[in-house]
Parts: structure tokens; sequence; C-alpha cells
């Protein structure tokens, strides 16, 4: 019984946190070079995300059907009632949002010893 409940208690440390569909925009090439909150230079080829609440470095699983992508917290933001995230033109591609600028996803938070 007991290892039974190592067990289970070790895939939901290993699990990402419950899933919420919510609403996420991208930000591109005219960012680029800009400063995000956390000092960064902003890299619209890397796989980042502004949170107006998430902590810096917070990981994120993000899912679009068959697309998923793991976006890292580097900025603030967005500024736009009703969305959750501003994710990098990279990780839009990667989900398949790149052309619809705004779109609603599977949004979960990982565990921070996930990398």
């Amino acid at each position: 019984m007991k290892t039974i409940l190592l067990a289970l208690s070790v895939i939901a440390c290993a699990s990402p946190a419950v899933a919420k569909t919510q609403v996420v925009s991208w930000y591109g090439q005219h960012w680029a070079g800009r400063h995000t909150a956390n000092g960064e230079r902003f890299n619209p080829h890397k796989l980042t995300a502004a949170s107006k609440t998430l902590p810096m470095g917070t990981r994120v699983l993000l899912k679009k059907g068959n697309h998923t992508v793991i976006v890292r917290i580097n900025d603030r933001g967005p500024y736009i009632k009703g969305r959750s995230l501003d994710i990098s033109e990279s990780a839009a591609r990667k989900l398949g949002i790149h052309n619809q600028g705004v779109a609603r996803v599977t949004v979960a938070i990982l565990p921070s010893n996930h990398r």
C-alpha cells in the first residue's frame, strides 16, 4: 500500500497542474530587442510568454488541437482585457495560431522541477 501511495504522489508531482482553456495572443518582431520585465531582451524566436500574475521563470504547457509547446514566463502582460498570456511569435507558430493572432488554448502550469 505504501508503494502505491508513493508512486501516486510521484506521478502527481511530475504532472502539470489542472489545465484551463484561456485566451492567448502573441507578439513578435515589433518588440524584438526590447527589455522584458525580467531584464532579458525579447527574442520572438524563443519560447517565452508574458503573464500578469505568474512568477518569472514559470514554465507553462500550451495545447491547441494536436499542437503543444512549453513556454517560460519572462515578461508582464497582456494588457488587453480577457487575455491571459502573450506568447512569442515562435510559440504561436508551434501552436498553429500565428495567423489567428488571438486564440483559445489549453494552459497548464508545469511543476517547478519540470525542464
